[in-house]
């Protein structure tokens, strides 16, 4: 095999983010330097290319063995190989099912040269049948990363709770597809004035919702962990969210606004600016007196990436990183209204964790839309001799004028006073849910 050498290449994996020289020799990493001068069969200029560690999705559907008009093994992997996805996790609704070891056999062989690696996903029932749990034990040896009856869900709560205790039992996952059949029943479009219009059967929301709260529920009483699969309602997300994370540490890091445009457009050409709305806010002075339109985007390198694909004279607010990553030319740095601009991130956790220097506190809660709620609020902190950091205030989309606050204040759980008055705001709140107890990184 021989060697090859990637020059001027932006690395990224979890630890690093760097510009250099990569070279490959008989298929393996033998170098990463700044610059490499070694010599090598085949050199590439890689300037805007980014190498990574190989992508990995954990819910494909290859369709072989029984379905393979569809897709099979061989073309599935080619296409995840061709996407930068290395690994994958196979459904098991094919046919013959794969809630057996001859089936397990055949996906891991007919992917085994492939180039990619292929970790199948047992039924959680015989034959997806919801009556009778696979044997995980034997499913776990002959190959098996997970459990899933992928397609339809297990209808008994029963069912599936005996099941994520002994797939748990052998080290599998259970993975759920969150639908109530009696619901949904012959549902093809989403429910709603559409369907109505069209005179379609609708898929009611609540299917989903109703499924999505039952795995969590069932995972909180078993201490067994689930997937939930394909969400893809606002009422599974909000639940997700309710039920599951903690704030562990935040982060803030320094945000540098520039302005971008591909290669030979000149200030003086653009007339509209692409970004993500937070940071066309953030950059809204320069914007204005620039005479610029601001064109909202999905995010920032969404912006990068489609003023380096347009021929039309515009520009984009992005960062240092992003517009040499996607080629463009800074025309202008620092352009935040208010500078140093500092973003803050969170790190969550599953399990609540408190380290020794946690010194805020983060709350959510609803209060209703009547007289006096907000003061009622704030007093419990004045009382209590809490000092409240941040105070944050959405509305929510429901109608009813309710609002939800994000607040932060100083203090310990630890600490009495702070148990008392988490007690007191679980207590007379509606809808209240403590995020975490943490400290900030400078």
């Amino acid at each position: 095999m021989k060697s090859i050498l990637l020059k001027n290449i932006r690395a990224v994996d979890s630890d690093t983010d760097i510009n250099c020289d990569i070279l490959i020799d008989g298929g393996v990493i033998k170098k990463i330097s700044g610059e490499i001068k070694d010599s090598a069969d085949s050199e590439y200029d890689c300037t805007g290319l980014v190498v990574m560690p190989g992508l990995f999705d954990m819910h494909v559907h290859f369709r072989d063995p029984g379905y393979t008009y569809k897709e099979d093994i061989i073309t599935g992997a080619a296409s995840a190989l061709y996407g930068g996805f290395t690994g994958v996790a196979c459904m098991p609704n094919t046919n013959p099912v794969a809630d057996n070891v001859e089936t397990l056999n055949y996906i891991i062989e007919k992917g085994r040269h492939t180039g990619v690696r292929i970790y199948p996903v047992a039924s959680i029932t015989e034959g997806l049948k919801g009556e009778k749990l696979c044997d995980y034990p034997m499913l776990k040896a002959a190959g098996a990363v997970a459990v899933s009856d992928d397609g339809r869900p297990v209808e008994s709560q029963e069912m599936l709770r005996a099941g994520m205790i002994e797939a748990s039992k052998c080290g599998l996952l259970t993975i759920s597809h969150c639908e109530d059949l009696d619901i949904i029943k012959d549902g093809k479009i989403n429910k709603g004035k559409i369907s109505e219009e069209l005179g379609i059967p609708g898929m009611d929301r609540l299917s989903e919702d109703s499924i999505t709260e039952r795995e969590i529920i069932t995972s909180k009483n078993t201490g067994c962990p689930i997937h939930i699969a394909h969400v893809s309602t606002k009422g599974s997300v909000d639940l997700i969210r309710k039920y599951n994370v903690f704030i562990a540490r935040t982060v803030k890091v320094e945000i540098t606004n520039c302005l971008a445009a591909k290669k030979g457009i000149a200030f003086e050409d653009i007339k509209k600016v692409y970004s993500h709305p937070q940071a066309l806010k953030q950059c809204s002075v320069y914007l204005r007196d620039s005479g610029f339109e601001p064109v909202e985007s999905k995010n920032t390198a969404t912006a990068a990436k489609y003023v380096s694909e347009s021929n039309c004279p515009c520009g984009a607010i992005c960062s240092e990183n992003c517009a040499r990553l996607y080629g463009l030319n800074i025309l202008k740095r620092n352009i935040s209204n208010v500078i140093p601009n500092y973003t803050r991130f969170i790190c969550i956790t599953k399990n609540f964790r408190l380290s020794e220097d946690a010194k805020t506190i983060s709350v959510t809660l609803e209060i209703p839309n009547i007289k006096g709620s907000l003061y009622r609020l704030l007093t419990k902190f004045f009382v209590n001799d809490m000092d409240l950091e941040k105070i944050e205030s959405r509305p929510i989309a429901d109608g009813s004028f309710d609002v939800r606050f994000f607040l932060d204040f100083a203090g310990n759980v630890g600490d009495d006073k702070v148990k008392s008055l988490l007690v007191e705001l679980t207590d007379e709140l509606y809808d209240f849910k403590f995020l975490g107890n943490f400290s900030e990184d400078p």
